[in-house]
């Protein structure tokens, strides 16, 4: 880990903004004037800033690649007492967004019921809304930090084990599929089946465990069956609805999926792991997954 020891020649703000929004906008306007290492810190802030609301310094310090001084005294540049105050308006934040999902669902559903289908049922609408709503909160989200990160474990794996509960499965068999066609060794798993559990003691290093959540039912046993392939120095990335960053060099990708329906929203996930398959693919074998061009496009033709 870098020493504490770097030097900073910006001017620190006398006052701290007090919305994460108005944070976030301070710090990317300072950026260009901060040293080296705090626009490390700052970047990262930008990029991540569920997993800032979350995770203990020490963690911050290992993800962004700085010793844990660093952090605290980047907060304190920006107008902050130390580390601890800073993260009480990323918290802030991160719970008005969640606030949000709500209305924003209730709106969309509105704007649907108000588009003339009569036909669709207000339980179809709610469903409708609610994936849409799950896309744009990926959009908002998503770290491209972390799908770097992501997609650098996924090309160089020697085996891929995707671990899906029943209600991520589709999301699971997509990621298995696209992985396969590159074609990468990808193997889906059911989380908590005895299979499972057997094929995953098979893990060594080298390895990238997948563990797709839409729900938190099986977050704490999907986590606990791996703890084995973990020590055998597998890497892992967990895809799923809780921000929080895991162990230290392992990945986190939040995709939004509204856990308090009894069906979850799939839209986000599926999308997510659709695009972490074709980065892998433009890193790995981009001739098997070109994009086509739309300037030549016939849509009466193809």
């Amino acid at each position: 880990m870098p020493s504490p020891a770097a030097t900073n020649t910006t001017t620190p703000l006398t006052t701290s903004p007090r919305d994460l929004p108005g944070l976030l906008k301070h710090t990317d306007d300072r950026l260009a004037q901060l040293s080296p290492q705090f626009q490390q810190v700052a970047r990262y802030f930008i990029d991540n800033s569920d997993a800032v609301a979350l995770a203990p310094v020490r963690v911050l310090a290992g993800h962004v690649g700085v010793h844990p001084s660093t952090i605290v005294r980047f907060a304190k540049h920006m107008g902050y007492d130390g580390f601890k105050e800073m993260q009480l308006i990323f918290k802030a934040g991160m719970y008005a967004k969640a606030q949000g999902l709500n209305s924003r669902i209730s709106r969309l559903d509105q704007q649907l019921a108000a588009s003339g289908n009569q036909k669709s049922s207000d339980g179809v609408r709610n469903i409708i809304a609610a994936e849409i709503t799950s896309l744009q909160t990926l959009l908002e989200r998503l770290s491209m930090t972390e799908l770097e990160r992501a997609v650098k474990l996924l090309a160089a794996a020697r085996i891929v084990w995707v671990v899906s509960g029943l209600d991520a499965m589709a999301v699971g068999a997509h990621l298995t599929r696209m992985l396969t066609l590159l074609p990468r060794d990808a193997r889906l798993l059911e989380a908590g089946s005895a299979r499972s559990a057997e094929a995953i003691g098979l893990a060594r290093a080298g390895d990238v465990i997948v563990v797709i959540e839409v729900s938190h039912e099986r977050s704490d046993e999907t986590l606990a069956e791996i703890a084995v392939a973990l020590r055998a120095n597998c890497k892992l990335i967990v895809i799923g609805p809780d921000p929080r960053p895991r162990e230290d060099g392992h990945v986190t990708l939040q995709a939004s999926s509204n856990s308090t329906q009894p069906v979850p929203t799939l839209a986000g996930p599926l999308t997510l792991v659709h695009i972490l398959g074709m980065q892998v693919a433009n890193r790995t074998n981009p001739a098997r997954f070109q994009l086509p061009d739309m300037a030549q496009f016939d849509p009466l033709g193809w």
